[in-house]
């Protein structure tokens, strides 16, 4: 698709949604043109945490103070400004030049591609906010820390 559209990820929320059976997985809420909602399937959730763990660096003096690398979601901001969610279908990986985790996000049917870059305590965050929004028996995804 040559239609393709660059987003810059800065901030990731996540609520799982029951009646959908899916994570809500929404990147730049409070920023209307740069905001993705994404649906992130059990099934591809599955596949992308092998990567992930791959990754994330988990010693007990290394585990990151989760309130001190996220915010407060402001909640009426984030239903004020929901985008109609697309399927997140796609997901690469790299290292960055600096030792950091690139990841992009994508769609590729709608042309969408968000890329982040992570370093480590940053990355471990989102792994643990991906992990701790689905429900663990139901989906078979259970606490890493």
């Amino acid at each position: 698709m040559s239609n393709k559209k660059l987003i810059l990820s800065k901030t990731f929320t996540c609520n799982y949604i029951e009646a959908e059976d899916r994570i809500l997985f929404t990147i730049n809420y409070e920023d209307f043109e740069n905001r993705v909602d994404f649906w992130l399937t059990r099934a591809f959730l599955l596949k992308l945490l092998p990567h992930f763990f791959d990754l994330i660096v988990i010693k007990e003096d290394e585990i990151p103070d989760q309130s001190s690398n996220k915010s407060s979601t402001d909640t009426q901001t984030y239903s004020f400004m929901q985008k109609e969610p697309i399927l997140l279908d796609s997901v690469d990986f790299k290292r960055g030049d600096k030792g950091e985790t690139i990841i992009v996000f994508k769609s590729l049917k709608r042309g969408i591609f968000c890329e982040t870059r992570l370093d480590q305590l940053s990355l471990n965050a989102l792994v643990t906010l991906l992990t701790k929004t689905a429900p663990p028996k139901e989906w078979g995804i259970y606490k890493i820390n």
